[in-house]
């Protein structure tokens, strides 16, 4: 499951000239994509979690980005376990979200 923000951040990276993909790589990744669940970030549930999210963002004083909150709200709304590289959502605990990060072995 990933949600359409994340599909549109894919999509624009690789699209990037830096990237060079062509146009054969790029339908490859679109035809990947569409075997996902794709959740639109216009669903009522996802825009009822961002606020929430966005408003809990502010008052702890851990402003984060909208398209990162998208993401988080969209697994908030659909009962989700959160993955993530980074440490954008270091500030998101259980019972809110439970976020958990990637890491590779090597």
């Amino acid at each position: 499951m990933f949600s359409s923000v994340t599909e549109g951040e894919i999509l624009g990276l690789a699209r990037l000239p830096k990237w060079r993909w062509g146009e054969p790589k790029l339908r490859q990744l679109e035809e990947l994509l569409a075997k996902l669940v794709r959740v639109d970030a216009g669903l009522r549930d996802v825009v009822d979690a961002y606020a929430e999210l966005y408003a809990t963002s502010y008052a702890t004083g851990n402003p984060t980005g909208d398209n990162d909150l998208w993401i988080a709200a969209t697994a908030k709304a659909t009962g989700s376990v959160l993955l993530t590289r980074d440490g954008d959502f270091d500030w998101i605990k259980p019972p809110l979200l439970t976020v958990e990060k990637v890491i590779d072995d090597e």
